[in-house]
C-alpha cells in the first residue's frame, strides 16, 4: 500500500509486456504463482505468449472520447519557419475544433479544423523566422486535456565558443562564423603557445599548423599537423593525382572530386582514430577520441589546397564543428521519453528542473534523464567551474497516437506455461508433520499426572 501511495501517473510509456516479464521473474519458485493485471486496456498491444503463471486481466473504466495533438514540428526555410501539426480523433464521431497557434506567447492565428471519426487531419503554417518558442492549442473538450496543447522550442541551437589559432585565419574564420551559434575568437600561434588560460576556454579549438601542446580542454580540430602530432611524420607525400577514398556519415554527400589538397604529411593513424578520407595511402581526414576529447585531423595545408574555394569547404567545416561539439536540445520530446545529453568537457554538472519546480542533477560525458512524464517546459542548465555555461528550455508534450486512444482493447491471448519437469535435486522429501504426535504425548503426560493425583488422594 505504501508503494502504491508513492506512485504518480506519468504522461506515456506503458509497457505491460515488460511488466509481465518482471512479474514472472519475481514469482520464480513460488508454490502457487498468480499475476493480476489492473489496466484501462488502452495501451500497446501484447503479442500472444505463454506466461509462467496464471494471469487475471481486470479492466478498469470504459471508453472515453479524446482529441489530441499527436505531432508538432518546425524547420527553417529561408527567412521563414515551416510549422506542421497533426490532430487525431480516436472517437466514433466527427469533431470540429478551433486551433490557436502562438509564437513567443503572442497569438498568431485561429483556425477551425475538422477531424473525421477515428481519423486524423494535418495543418501547416509558414511564419517569419525569429520566434524562439511555439505553442499550439485545441479545444478538445475531452477526458485527457494534457494532449490538447503542444510546445516547440525553436531556440535549440546552443552557443559555441570556438578558438581559432592560425597565422592565416581568414578563410577558416569565415567558415566557422557561418555555423549557427558560433562565437569565434582568433589567437596567434605565439599567444596560444604562451599558455594564456583565457585562450584555452573554448568548446572547440582549431589549430592550424600548431601543435596541441599542451592540449586544449575542449574538442580539437587539428589542421596541417606539425611533425610528431598524433602520428604525423617528418616527410610529406604528394596527394594530387592519387585516387580518393571517402567513407563515414560525416563526409556523406560531399564531393571532393577535382579538389587539390597539396602535399600532406606521412602519417600513422592513431589507433583511436578512423580514417574518413584517403589519397592513395595517405590519410587526409581522421576522426576519433583520444580518451580525453573528441579530435578531428585534417592532414593537409589549407594554404596549398584548393578546398577553401570549393562548395564542400563550408559544409565540411559546419559538419565537423557539429560533430565535435555538444548538440543542442531537441525541439520537443514526448512524455515518457528520456533526455540524452553529451555535455562538453568544461561542464561539471547538468541540472534539469521540471514544470513542478523539482530539480535533478547529473554529471559525466553522457547524461540521461528519465521520468519526464509531466508535460510542459523543462529548464536545462549546464554548470562549469566559472558558473553557468549554457541554459535552455526543453518542451515535453503528452500527445502521441498510442496514448490518445482511450478505448479499451481486448485482453491479450496469454496462456499459462506448463511447469518445468522436476529434477532429482529439486524434488523435496515429504515433510513429517510432528505436531500431532507432540500434542498426543503432552495429553498422555497430563492424563498420567491426573491419575497419580487421584490415587494419592484415595490413599
Amino acid at each position: 500500500q505504501a508503494a502504491l501511495d508513492s506512485l504518480r501517473p506519468a504522461g506515456a510509456g506503458a509497457d505491460l509486456d515488460g511488466a509481465l516479464t518482471l512479474a514472472e521473474a519475481a514469482l520464480a519458485g513460488a508454490p502457487e504463482p498468480r499475476i493480476v493485471v489492473l489496466t484501462d486496456g488502452a495501451g500497446p498491444p501484447i503479442a500472444p505468449r505463454a506466461v509462467a503463471a496464471p494471469v487475471e486481466w481486470q479492466t478498469v473504466g470504459g471508453a472515453a472520447p479524446n482529441r489530441a495533438i499527436v505531432a508538432f514540428a518546425a524547420r527553417p526555410f529561408g527567412n521563414t519557419v515551416r510549422v506542421y501539426a497533426r490532430l487525431a480523433n480516436p472517437s466514433p464521431g466527427p469533431f470540429t475544433t478551433e486551433t490557436r497557434l502562438f509564437a513567443d506567447d503572442a497569438l498568431v492565428e485561429r483556425r477551425l479544423a475538422a477531424i473525421n471519426a477515428d481519423g486524423e487531419t494535418e495543418l501547416t503554417w509558414s511564419l517569419p523566422a525569429g520566434a524562439k518558442a511555439l505553442r499550439l492549442e485545441i479545444d478538445g473538450r475531452d477526458a485527457l486535456p494534457e494532449d490538447d496543447r503542444a510546445l516547440l522550442n525553436l531556440a535549440a541551437a546552443r552557443p559555441l565558443d570556438i578558438l581559432l589559432v592560425s597565422a592565416r585565419p581568414d578563410a577558416l574564420r569565415r567558415a566557422l562564423a557561418a555555423v549557427g551559434g558560433a562565437r569565434v575568437a582568433v589567437a596567434s600561434p605565439v599567444a596560444y603557445a604562451s599558455g594564456d588560460p583565457a585562450a584555452r576556454a573554448a568548446d572547440l579549438t582549431v589549430l592550424d599548423g600548431v601543435a596541441p601542446d599542451p592540449p586544449p580542454g575542449g574538442a580539437l580540430l587539428l589542421i596541417n599537423p606539425p611533425a610528431g602530432a598524433f602520428g604525423a611524420g617528418d616527410r610529406t607525400a604528394p596527394t594530387d593525382g592519387q585516387p580518393l577514398r571517402q567513407e563515414g556519415a560525416l563526409l556523406a554527400g560531399l564531393s571532393f572530386g577535382g579538389a587539390s589538397f597539396g602535399p600532406a604529411r606521412e602519417m600513422d593513424a592513431p589507433p583511436w582514430a578512423a580514417t574518413l578520407l584517403t589519397s592513395g595511402a595517405t590519410p587526409l581526414i581522421l576522426r576519433g577520441n583520444d580518451g580525453a576529447r573528441d579530435v578531428a585531423i585534417w592532414n593537409f595545408d589549407l594554404a596549398q589546397s584548393s578546398l577553401p574555394n570549393r562548395l564542400a569547404f563550408p559544409l565540411l567545416v559546419a559538419r565537423t564543428v557539429r560533430d565535435l561539439t555538444p548538440g543542442g536540445l531537441p525541439q520537443s520530446l514526448t512524455a515518457g521519453e528520456p533526455l540524452l545529453l553529451h555535455p562538453g568537457p568544461r561542464v561539471r554538472a547538468v541540472e534539469l528542473t521540471g514544470p513542478d519546480g523539482a530539480t535533478r542533477q547529473a554529471s559525466g560525458p553522457a547524461v540521461a534523464f528519465d521520468g519526464l512524464g509531466q508535460p510542459g517546459w523543462y529548464r536545462v542548465v549546464e554548470r562549469g567551474d566559472a558558473g553557468v555555461l549554457y541554459e535552455g528550455r526543453l518542451a515535453v508534450n503528452a500527445g502521441s497516437p498510442l496514448e490518445a486512444d482511450l478505448r479499451p482493447q481486448a485482453p491479450p491471448a496469454l496462456t499459462a506455461a506448463a511447469p518445468a519437469p522436476a529434477t532429482a535435486a529439486a524434488i523435496e522429501r515429504p515433510r513429517l508433520e510432528l505436531w500431532p504426535w507432540l500434542a498426543a504425548l503432552a495429553l498422555g503426560l497430563l492424563a498420567m499426572e491426573w491419575l497419580y493425583a487421584l490415587r494419592r488422594r484415595a490413599a
